[in-house]
């Protein structure tokens, strides 16, 4: 008897102890990425300063003026005679004011601070006095940082042509040395290159989750692709079996799946797996499906290029949310307990709504609950600071379900042969994107409704595009081969099941 790949993932699951043991494990690489997230909130941070320069006692009075008022003067010193005297900025960096023994203005520049310490005894500005000046380093370190992840998900497009467990070994090593001399750095731009060097290990969160994904019959998908990020939710507050997937993909993931039906207590004489691993492909698409082969066919390639602009509206403002210091609450301590616990609910809630609804009409459902909640959030604050914090929790929550349910989508429209390169292709280009978080947060500096209105208007414009062009997966067996994913078309479901049985 000859089964297919998909009837032989749902004989082999029995109990599903080999798949929940595998999860965990998968599912651990991603509890430091919620430290990453946390550590990004508190670069922003910057406690009240005042100058404590020596050179502050040779002037008999100064009045604090802005960076720009400060390059005006410097060019046309004629307007120091002309300034208010009840003109002055909050930030102690450049002043004006009159020597002592003199009647003429003078310019004066802070060089030295005195840093608050009622609420953080030190962070990245306090230790490297990182404003003023020099406080565009910190968006440009939070911009790179985001960048790097891109050019991280980049490398990682090429584990299925050398080998995933390799791949993964080596980010674990990297994390490993990274992670463990950046407590050493002494210097600013040494902490910067660690930290960029830091976000080329981020596909080691997303890796382990193709794995498993293609370990599990249909109809636990869902299930597992969404509490598979419990361990980062937690993270706020075995072995893994080779599964290179080439060109020889069948031979190797069917030894692993015979392998897991003694831990699954699923006794079989092992026939009819072999069998399934023996299957001859039709034609010669399994040498020829490669990345550059998505843009040759117009279904892939539409496919794909939908999900590159659906995922990238998502991970802008999930890592939007996650990483600002006052999108829940000025408070910023108040704002990551809120982010972070908005983390807790996630895997559940993405769970019940994979469960109960279709793949495409989640994406719609939560799309619609988040960017309601990143708009009328801010749009309260004014009014009730504690309505502000509970509807940005609930956009919280959502955004961070879309995630899970967005790389599920991803996983189930690209073929076995490429799906790890599929994923990293779209979350790389999604990470481009992401360099623009920085930016729109800054933004609430102009209108505090800015940032949110920009999430918000970006996440139902590319829902739209998803409920227009990707087909429905959740019921469909996942492709194996490229041709086969090229004929996946919305509407045309059924048909596509019908043909994936005949294969």
């Amino acid at each position: 008897m000859t089964l297919s790949y998909d009837e032989v993932l749902e004989r082999v699951y029995g109990t599903g102890l080999y798949q929940i043991v595998l999860a965990i494990c998968c599912s651990m690489c991603s509890m430091m990425l919620s430290y990453e997230y946390q550590s990004m909130i508190f670069l922003h941070y910057t406690p009240s300063f005042s100058c404590s320069d020596s050179r502050m006692q040779n002037f008999s009075s100064l009045r604090w003026i802005s960076s720009s008022t400060f390059a005006a003067l410097s060019t046309d010193p004629s307007g120091m005679e002309k300034m208010s005297a009840n003109y002055t900025v909050e930030e102690q960096c450049q002043a004006v004011g009159q020597r002592n023994g003199t009647s003429h203005m003078e310019l004066f520049s802070c060089s030295k601070w005195h840093f608050a310490q009622s609420v953080m005894r030190r962070t990245l500005p306090t230790d490297f006095t990182l404003i003023c000046g020099r406080k565009h380093l910190i968006q440009w370190l939070a911009s790179s940082m985001f960048f790097f992840v891109a050019v991280g998900q980049a490398i990682a497009l090429f584990t299925d042509r050398i080998s995933r467990r390799k791949m993964l070994l080596l980010y674990v090593v990297v994390e490993i040395i990274i992670t463990s001399t950046t407590q050493f750095g002494t210097y600013f731009e040494v902490i910067f290159i660690l930290r960029l060097l830091r976000m080329l290990t981020m596909p080691l969160n997303y890796a382990a989750t193709c794995i498993m994904q293609e370990l599990l019959p249909t109809r636990k998908r869902g299930l597992f692709g969404t509490l598979y990020w419990m361990p980062y939710a937690l993270g706020r507050i075995a072995r893994w079996n080779r599964v290179k997937l080439t060109e020889d993909f069948v031979e190797e993931a069917v030894s692993s799946i015979i392998g897991s039906e003694t831990h699954n207590k699923c006794p079989s004489d092992g026939t009819a797996l072999t069998n399934a691993g023996k299957r001859k492909e039709k034609g010669c698409f399994a040498v020829t499906d490669g990345l550059i082969a998505i843009f040759r066919m117009p279904n892939m390639r539409k496919k794909a290029v939908v999900l590159c602009i659906y995922m990238s509206a998502i991970f802008l403002s999930f890592y939007g949310l996650s990483t600002s210091q006052n999108f829940a609450s000025t408070n910023i301590f108040l704002n990551v307990v809120c982010m972070g616990l908005g983390e807790l609910p996630a895997p559940f809630v993405g769970w019940a709504v994979a469960h109960f609804f279709c793949r495409r009409l989640s994406v719609a459902i939560l799309a619609a609950v988040t960017a309601s909640c990143v708009v009328i959030g801010p749009a309260v604050r004014p009014l009730s600071e504690i309505s502000c914090i509970v509807i940005v929790f609930v956009g919280k929550v959502t955004a961070s379900s879309t995630v899970s349910l967005t790389i599920l989508l991803v996983t189930e429209i690209h073929p076995t042969t490429i799906r790890n390169m599929g994923l990293f292709l779209t979350m790389s280009i999604s990470s481009v994107a992401t360099c623009l978080a920085p930016v729109i947060n800054s933004l609430d500096a102009i209108h505090y409704l800015l940032p949110g209105v920009i999430y918000g208007s970006a996440i139902l414009f590319c829902a739209f595009l998803t409920l227009l062009f990707i087909p429905e997966t959740k019921r469909c067996p996942l492709a194996q081969r490229l041709h086969q994913a090229e004929k996946l078309v919305r509407g045309k479901v059924d048909e596509w099941i019908k043909f994936m049985q005949t294969e």
